[in-house]
């Protein structure tokens, strides 16, 4: 892998810009990934399914951490 040092001014950057997506890493460094594109693929009706389930437990636990 290889390691660039980026100009100071994009030290602190996080978030994507175009095509790229900066992050900074536990140790503090900033990282450059290339955007993944989105899948052209149609979800199953089991996908979609378990897509609402999943939507509706984090809805829960948001509320019950919310809401003490």
């Amino acid at each position: 892998m290889a390691k660039v040092i980026l100009n100071p001014l994009f030290d602190g950057l996080q978030g994507s810009v175009g095509n790229l997506v900066f992050r900074r890493t536990s140790s503090g460094a900033t990282t450059m990934y290339a955007r993944s594109e989105k899948s052209q693929r149609i979800a199953s009706e089991a996908q979609k399914a378990h897509r609402e389930r999943f939507k509706q437990a984090v809805e829960h636990a948001y509320a019950a951490i919310t809401h003490g």
